[in-house]
């Protein structure tokens, strides 16, 4: 059963409450189970100023439960990949300070 989105929050399937057995699994990784306490307490119909508290985030944050909606538990458990903010530094350039750094400073 897919999740559906209610006025007061979303609504688990009783496949996606394995959600609480990922909280609870000590070896899941922080932010996931950061994700997954979001979509627990909106599931059990915590108002969005309290699960802001209770996790640390902004109200925004709470308000988008896009991810879970369209991919489901699969969605909250992966990182969205993103492009780096900055080109790495070229190869050639590394190696120019790297021989600079090796050299004494000039007179």
């Amino acid at each position: 059963m897919r999740p559906c989105a209610t006025r007061t929050g979303i609504t688990l399937g009783e496949a996606d409450r394995r959600l609480e057995a990922l909280v609870a699994d000590g070896d899941t990784a922080p932010k996931p189970v950061w994700r997954v306490r979001i979509v627990l307490m909106s599931a059990d119909g915590i108002g969005t100023s309290a699960i802001a508290a209770a996790a640390d985030t902004a109200k925004t944050t709470v308000w988008r439960p896009a991810r879970f909606m369209e991919e489901g538990v699969d969605g909250v458990l992966r990182d969205k990949t993103r492009p780096p903010g900055r080109l790495p530094t070229a190869y050639d350039k590394t190696a120019t300070v790297v021989t600079m750094t090796l050299k004494p400073p000039p007179p």
